[in-house]
């Protein structure tokens, strides 16, 4: 017979949402890994670009970085940030004035050389970002699906797939937009070589990893996020043109963060009016560093998505308490399933 009580409907229907939330989840991260390659290369053939790529760029770039401010507007969250005024508080303020500073500064004393180690040291930072949100999506698919707490060496073995990506896209001619004159094609061909390499040995760790743990291939859903996480820098691996080596996998992480700051948002005490609230702020905010693409403005951007790395370090650690208390609320449908 088929269990009727209120506890088992309720069960199947949080299940229900879980399995949805994860297959959107796959959804929003698979289509721009493959499909973005895909237009691409089709809209290449054809002397076009990528169909609406402005647009996505924008919404999944700057606004996805703006509607990190939403957390000043969460009261749940005020506490959270006031463990850390310097880094969460402060940080708008220091972090864009200081980097804009720097650059001006640094241009002054050492010339193009200075914007190519900022722009260097800003990437770097950015693809570890991008691995440590993977790896807290893969995080909570391990929790929905009974799999606990990932081991240390998928953290580590996800960091080197960063790693060699990174490496692997700061050998790739056209990502660099002041390297004229600072990188020959030598340069170019060993860093794609060595982030290539990096990359490889990433994957034989992880081949190593799920036969060690062998609860890591117990689940569908783990296993293919896995993957997933593995694969989302290979683009910078496989494809020589900044385009196709850099858009897809940072399309993927926009859509996946505006996903999970919908769920944070409209799931809070305000509802409704939280949801709006943070597609305010990223499209008010995100539209006007969209604007600030000139030197030496766009030092105040990359200020500002560095403030946005900060605070997601922060608010996104659920190993502290308070984290964690808040998000196992907004994601019960999730982690209780």
């Amino acid at each position: 017979m088929i269990d009727r009580t209120p506890e088992a409907v309720l069960s199947a229907f949080s299940e229900s949402r879980s399995r949805s939330f994860l297959v959107l989840l796959a959804l929003i991260t698979l289509i721009p890994l493959v499909g973005v390659p895909l237009a691409l290369i089709s809209a290449g053939s054809f002397g076009g670009g990528l169909p609406g790529g402005v647009a996505l760029l924008v919404i999944t770039g700057p606004m996805h970085v703006a509607a990190t401010s939403f957390f000043y507007f969460d009261r749940a969250f005020w506490p959270v940030m006031r463990e850390s005024p310097l880094r969460c508080v402060w940080s708008p303020a220091w972090l864009p004035i200081g980097l804009l500073g720097l650059g001006v500064a640094g241009m002054a004393l050492i010339g193009p050389l200075a914007r190519l180690l900022i722009f260097v040291f800003h990437n770097v930072w950015l693809f570890y970002h991008y691995q440590r949100q993977n790896f807290g999506l893969i995080s909570f698919v391990s929790t929905s699906v009974g799999g606990g707490r990932l081991p240390p060496r998928v953290n580590t073995t996800l960091n080197t797939a960063a790693l060699g990506g990174i490496v692997a896209m700061l050998g790739t001619p056209g990502f660099y937009p002041y390297a004229d004159g600072l990188m020959g094609p030598h340069a170019y061909f060993a860093l794609r070589i060595v982030g290539t390499a990096v990359y490889a040995a990433s994957v034989l760790m992880m081949i190593a990893t799920f036969w060690r743990e062998p609860r890591l291939r117990a689940s569908a859903w783990l296993t293919g996020a896995l993957v997933v996480g593995m694969a989302f820098f290979l683009p910078a691996v496989a494809f020589r043109t900044s385009a196709l080596a850099f858009l897809p996998y940072a399309i993927a992480h926009g859509a996946q963060y505006i996903l999970m700051m919908t769920v944070v948002s409209g799931r809070s005490s305000r509802g409704w009016l939280a949801l709006l609230t943070m597609c305010g702020l990223g499209v008010g905010i995100g539209y006007g560093l969209n604007l600030m693409a000139a030197w030496p403005l766009v030092l105040i951007v990359a200020g500002v998505t560095q403030v946005h790395f900060l605070i997601d370090a922060k608010v996104w650690r659920l190993r502290e308490p308070r984290q964690r208390a808040i998000m196992n609320e907004r994601f019960d449908f999730l982690l209780a399933s």
